[in-house]
């Protein structure tokens, strides 16, 4: 029965995982949602909020304005923060 495996080729299958885990650290000023989907705790509905909130901000001038985003957990503003950069350039518009 051994002989027999080596004539089976299955391709790798990326878990859901590594899929929706981040490579580096976004900048807040232009992540998606999509992208902030990707953050530990972070769904659909509270990216949406963040990405909602930047846009009626013109934008982060620092990461504690998170803070002020509806139904952030402790857990999850943590994870944003840490997961995320401000550009020290960036002006608000």
């Amino acid at each position: 029965m051994d002989h027999i495996y080596s004539f089976i080729n299955l391709p790798e299958i990326a878990s859901k995982s590594s899929k929706n885990q981040l490579t580096q650290k976004l900048d807040l000023n232009n992540a998606s949602v999509d992208q902030l989907k990707k953050v530990p705790m972070i769904g659909a509905a509270l990216a949406a909020r963040i990405v909602n909130y930047r846009s009626s901000l013109g934008g982060f001038v620092s990461k504690n304005q998170l803070e002020e985003v509806y139904g952030l957990s402790d857990i999850a503003l943590r994870n944003v923060k840490s997961s995320t950069f401000i550009n020290s350039g960036f002006i608000p518009m």
